[in-house]
């Protein structure tokens, strides 16, 4: 793993839920809170459904944009990329064995909100981060420069 990613890395590996932004392309904009697992190049892995909204949107826009928050350490990590369906491998198999692993602390018969919809199939996809900041205001700085850091 990349030095400079270490540190998003680990943040990303504690937390399990962010929200995803997208958009048709047009007017309409949709945030929707995800559960994802990422790998050490910071790639984002996710289930949806067909069906969704969420789906319908980068069907037609794959541009996107994805937020983690920790409300406690006043920590962010915020990317925007492009989603594609991940195809059948190896890397499939990888994020289907983290994904298995996402549920709260405690609750092993804990199902995800994407098992409980019918609207369509159900599909794996990618963020492919183009920009990546993680940003940690936990210092007494004023400055930008020591809370945000451009990671990709």
């Amino acid at each position: 793993m990349e030095e400079k990613f270490k540190k998003p890395y680990h943040f990303l590996d504690k937390h399990k839920v962010a929200v995803l932004s997208t958009s048709d392309g047009k007017n309409e904009i949709w945030g929707a809170a995800i559960y994802y697992a990422a790998d050490k190049s910071l790639n984002f892995y996710f289930l949806t459904r067909t069906g969704s909204k969420k789906y319908e949107h980068i069907r037609k826009n794959p541009h996107c944009a994805l937020t983690v928050a920790d409300d406690d350490t006043q920590a962010t990590v915020q990317v925007t990329g492009i989603v594609e369906e991940v195809p059948i491998g190896e890397e499939q198999n990888e994020a289907y064995r983290k994904l298995v692993l996402v549920h709260p602390p405690g609750e092993f018969s804990w199902r995800p909100p994407v098992s409980k919809l019918t609207d369509g199939g159900t599909v794996l996809l990618r963020l492919r981060p183009s920009v990546l900041q993680y940003a940690d205001f936990t210092t007494k700085s004023h400055s930008s420069a020591d809370h945000i850091e451009r990671i990709i």
